[in-house]
């Protein structure tokens, strides 16, 4: 319990410290290796425990629209900024090896949106800023599926030359019988 002075000359604000989630829906962004792709993030975000913080966010932001609007913002900056820097696998392949590029990919999305907000004294803290989804655009889907359509053409060439090496071998091997 803390003693206060009534209405007028003192008020007591309540700061909700949970986290909150918040969708950033995804705009087109171009890889390094000139894939465009639509990237929809999430972000968990809270107000820092201690009074510090909690008066920066009250002075600085009001509420929680003006400081999901803020997140929001330095969120579309860092993905911005960090797409131009990753190429197409490092988001999205199958092999085991790459998760690792992934998870480098969101743990620098959540330092670098942090930073921002640090710098900008908020008194806010970013849980975690994780890949929702990733979306091709037209060309770019375009793009992939011609690449999958010349490896799978590689590989059928491939099994088609094998199998008339076999053939070839096995006249020979006639052949040779017969003579």
């Amino acid at each position: 319990f803390y003693l206060k002075w009534p209405w007028p000359f003192q008020s007591v604000k309540a700061v909700d410290t949970r986290i909150r989630l918040l969708d950033v829906v995804g705009s087109t962004n171009t890889t390094r290796d000139e894939f465009n792709i639509l990237v929809t993030l999430s972000a968990g975000w809270k107000v820092r425990q201690n009074k510090k913080s909690v008066k920066r966010f009250l002075t600085a932001l009001e509420n929680v629209g003006q400081a999901e609007r803020a997140v929001r913002d330095e969120v579309v900056n860092a993905r911005q900024s960090l797409m131009q820097q990753i190429r197409l696998g490092d988001i999205i392949s199958t092999d085991p090896k790459q998760r690792e590029r992934y998870e480098r990919f969101e743990t620098d999305l959540s330092k670098a949106v942090q930073d921002k907000l640090d710098k900008a004294g908020y008194g806010l803290v970013v849980s975690f800023v994780k890949v929702k989804q990733v979306a091709f655009d037209k060309t770019t889907s375009e793009k992939v599926f011609k690449r999958m359509i010349n490896e799978r053409k590689r590989s059928s060439e491939a099994y088609i030359q094998d199998g008339k090496d076999k053939a070839q071998q096995i006249k020979d091997n006639a052949t040779l019988k017969k003579e």
